[in-house]
């Protein structure tokens, strides 16, 4: 696994991790698939500051460390595929410290409208167990708009 991210709202520039993974597919037909994933990644985050609502990390605006990762991703077609089912959760843990982890989940419903053009509503919810003071540790968005990918 390979990301890059910065993000304004949690206050860093930039965030890397890096790392070998795995995954199983554990249903896998035409309307419908699921798959799971391991890794195991190197992080470094590069922050603002350098006050968190963790003590530990304190005086530093660079975080270091070794995560494990579980995802769970997955697609489900109904009424003959006028109705989309697209989710994804993953759960990641320092192995340094316990107290450092954050949880990701996404779930959406997509109505084709077109062969390239979807509705799509869903809801997103992130949690940090380590940000800065000034940063709120979670976030929930409901979302909705049009997507455009090329569906055969």
């Amino acid at each position: 696994m390979a990301w890059f991210e910065t993000n304004k709202r949690r206050d860093f520039p930039f965030r890397y991790q890096i790392g070998p993974g795995t995954s199983w597919a554990l249903l896998k037909k035409q309307e419908y698939s699921m798959k799971l994933s391991f890794t195991v990644t190197y992080e470094q985050t590069f922050f603002n500051d350098s006050a968190y609502i963790e003590s530990t990390y304190n005086g530093s605006d660079e975080i270091n460390l070794f995560r494990g990762t579980g995802r769970l991703y997955g697609q489900h077609h109904f009424l003959k595929d006028r109705l989309r089912l697209r989710y994804e959760i993953w759960g990641q843990f320092a192995f340094e410290n316990a107290k450092n982890y954050r949880f990701h989940g996404d779930i959406f419903l997509e109505m084709p409208l077109t062969k390239l053009i979807s509705f799509r509503a869903g809801y997103n919810y992130n949690y940090e167990s380590i940000t800065l003071t000034t940063v709120k540790q979670m976030d929930t968005f409901l979302v909705f708009g049009l997507s455009i990918t090329n569906y055969k």
